[in-house]
C-alpha cells in the first residue's frame, strides 16, 4: 500500500502571523490558495544550528511508483539482513552451548 509523503514547501516567519486578525486571515488565505486545504504548518526549530523558531509548510502527496518500489526493496533487504544476523547468532550460541 502506498504511503502519503510529506514534502517541505516553504519556511514562514513567525512574524507573518503578528498583527490584526484581518492581516493573519489574509496571510492564511494566501497560503491556502497557494498550497491547498491539506497543507500543514509545523512550528519549531527547522534549521540546523539555529535557535530561532519558524513555521515549516508541508504538503502531502502519494509516494511515486519508484519510491514505493524502493521502500519495499529496502524493507526486504532489512528483513534479510536481520534474519542473517539472527542465523549467525544462533550458530554461535549452538557452538558455545551446544544443543539440548
Amino acid at each position: 500500500m502506498k504511503k502519503q509523503v510529506r514534502v517541505y514547501r516553504d519556511s514562514i516567519s513567525i512574524y507573518d502571523f503578528d498583527g490584526t486578525l484581518a492581516n493573519i486571515k489574509e496571510r492564511v488565505d494566501s497560503l491556502y490558495n497557494q498550497y491547498g486545504p491539506d497543507a500543514v504548518l509545523d512550528y519549531g526549530q527547522h534549521e540546523m544550528y539555529s535557535t530561532s523558531y519558524s513555521y515549516a509548510l508541508y504538503v502531502m502527496r502519494d509516494e511515486t511508483d519508484a519510491e514505493y518500489n524502493q521502500r519495499l526493496a529496502d524493507q526486504r533487504a532489512h528483513k534479510k539482513d536481520a534474519e542473517e544476523r539472527e542465523r549467525k547468532l544462533f550458530v554461535e550460541l549452538q557452538e558455545k552451548y551446544g544443543t539440548k
